[in-house]
């Protein structure tokens, strides 16, 4: 069962944490508990239409250089825009952890393994896949991966590349 917001309370043996929440900057909170505790994220999804949902393992180690940071946005030039400042930051795009809540797009940054890596993001979105096909070879000719693809009301694309720092 998903905890409610507010102080999480684990046992020292508990491997496995649920965080299930409507707000994204509840889940911003709970997530910055939940790392001090030990936790790291292992999955992610969209419950239902307006909640988000994180199953968490904890760790032997704690996160290299801070907590995880939460973005949330309904337009996709601010999410690349905020992407791009985080990754600047030394966070990357946690794999497979982009969400669709509630009209918003919610992406989950960790922390760098590396110091001397640093990434770029591209957000594509488009209700044309033969568009977001063309996009898509664009991106890649330019050395960009596919991080994680959602379909909403668009079908939205993450795209990332290593940069030197």
């Amino acid at each position: 069962q998903a905890l409610p917001a507010g102080e999480l309370r684990v046992s020292p043996d508990q491997r496995i944490l649920l965080l299930a929440t409507e707000r994204t900057s509840t889940m911003q909170e709970e997530l910055d508990q939940a790392v001090q505790l030990g936790f790291h994220v292992i999955s992610s999804a969209s419950a239902g239409y307006d909640e988000i949902a994180y199953l968490l393992q904890r760790r032997e180690e704690p996160l290299p250089h801070g907590p995880y940071h939460l973005l949330a946005t309904r337009r996709l030039s601010t999410m690349e825009k905020e992407l791009n400042q985080t990754a600047a930051q030394g966070y990357r795009l946690h794999p497979q952890s982009v969400l669709y809540n509630d009209c918003e797009l919610v992406l989950l940054m960790e922390p760098l393994a590396r110091e001397d890596a640093r990434y770029q993001y591209r957000v594509l979105g488009t209700e044309r896949t033969s568009t977001l096909q063309r996009e898509l070879e664009e991106a890649y000719a330019q050395g960009f991966h596919l991080v994680d693809l959602v379909s909403a009301d668009d079908n939205i694309a993450v795209l990332e590349r290593e940069t030197r720092p």
